[in-house]
């Protein structure tokens, strides 16, 4: 097991602490995005149902099993920075594709922007394990033996942080644009939120692979 060093500045520590926690929540954020918004996102991909807007969850279900498998794969391999990038990057490549398939709605249809977006919540998916297993690494790696199970705790609090994010922020920006109208373009501001899941996951990931103690 690789052995790493802990870090001697409390500024530092609180400063390596603080990306992981924004690299989990905008993952977790993005995670349950349609959730809230369900009707409108059925609505805006075509009528599809209910049962296909819950699959953009489950789909973090079923692949958190490869994502974590993958995770101790590179961990092992390679170095925690490294570990967090791969995770962060996944989160933001994931919400770039959702991006580009609401962009390009009126070119795709609805099933085919629905497709788009589901594979850009799988690729989002395999980043969510590789993250939420890296909380005792950021504890054991920066943090003094009796500081690690509060931070352990304050890493984890995050993804769930996240969550609660995911629930609001879509509820706050779509909506519908009139009562009698059931076309997907009534259905407004599902750009601006891709948009700015994208840019809750880009920050993070830009101020990891910057700032983050190699």
């Amino acid at each position: 097991m690789v052995e790493y060093e802990v870090g001697k500045a409390d500024g530092s520590r609180i400063f390596m602490l603080s990306m992981y926690c924004m690299l989990s929540m905008s993952n977790s954020a993005n995670w349950v995005s349609f959730a809230p918004i369900s009707d409108q996102t059925s609505q805006y991909f075509g009528g599809i149902g209910n049962g296909w807007v819950n699959l953009l969850a489950l789909i973090w279900s079923i692949l958190y099993g490869p994502g974590s498998v993958l995770g101790i794969v590179w961990f092992q391999k390679f170095k925690l920075r490294d570990t967090l990038i791969l995770g962060g990057s996944f989160t933001v490549c994931g919400a770039l594709i959702r991006l580009i398939a609401v962009l390009l709605r009126d070119v795709l249809g609805g099933e085919g922007t629905f497709a788009l977006v589901l594979l850009g919540q799988a690729v989002m998916a395999m980043g969510q394990p590789i993250l939420v297993n890296l909380a005792t690494a950021i504890a054991s790696t920066w943090f003094p033996l009796e500081e690690r199970d509060r931070t352990t705790t304050i890493a984890t609090v995050f993804n769930p942080l996240g969550n609660a994010v995911g629930q609001i922020l879509p509820a706050m920006i779509v909506f519908n644009g009139s009562d009698d109208d059931d076309s997907y373009k009534d259905v407004k501001g599902m750009n601006m939120l891709m948009l700015v899941l994208f840019v809750m996951a880009l920050l993070p990931l830009l101020l990891t692979y910057f700032f983050f103690a190699k």
